[in-house]
Order: structure tokens, then sequence, then C-alpha cells
């Protein structure tokens, strides 16, 4: 094989590559297309949900939940104006939001206010 035959060889190569990588980007963005991605919060809309303490906190401390919001785990400091010590792994209900800040009641709350 001479140096031109070898030159073709290596151009033929690299369309080929060039080809196959924008076949693929092509693919994925039609396979993305219809992908909505916001990575804002509408803080309202976490009021009545449930999330799960991963920092223990009580009335005097903040802790942290953690909170499946829109497909996605979010994970956000967290008060209560109530003398409950929160513990990990307890389910809260987001009653308000203020200042980045989520304020939440015991899980155990919402059934004895059912009951």
């Amino acid at each position: 094989m001479n140096q031109q035959e070898l030159l073709r060889l290596a151009l033929i190569s690299i369309l080929i590559g060039i080809g196959i990588g924008g076949l693929f980007l092509i693919i994925l963005k039609l396979q993305r297309q219809n992908t909505v991605i916001n990575s804002f919060i509408d803080f309202d809309n976490l009021v009545g949900l449930i999330g799960v303490v991963e920092i223990p906190f009580d009335q005097d401390s903040k802790g942290k939940v953690r909170v499946i919001f829109e497909g996605n785990t979010r994970y956000f400091k967290a008060v209560s104006h109530l003398t409950h010590q929160f513990e990990v792994g307890e389910k809260v209900l987001i009653t308000e939001v203020q200042s980045n800040k989520i304020w939440v009641i015991p899980e155990s709350e919402l059934r004895n206010f059912n009951n």
C-alpha cells in the first residue's frame, strides 16, 4: 500500500467517524426534544408534600429534609414551630415555605388530626 492509498484510507476513516458522531447527535437531539429542563423551583408547590428527615432537628434548631419534587430528589433546610424532636428517617409534612426554609410537622400529627 503506498502513501496515497494510506492517506485516502485515513480520510475515509475520519469522514466515517464524523458521520457516525453526527448521526449520534441527531438521534440524541430527537430523543430529548420533548424533555423540559427547569432547575427553578416554585417553592409554593412544596406545601403539602411529604419529606424525610435527613439531619435531626427540633424547635430550636434547623435540620435537613429530603423531598421528591417533580421527579427529582431535593434537600431543604427545615424548621418547625412544634416542640418535637425530629429524628432521621421520620416523615414530615411541609406546611409552609419562608426564606428558602421549609416549615414542617410530623406526619404522625397529620394522622392525629384526621382522627
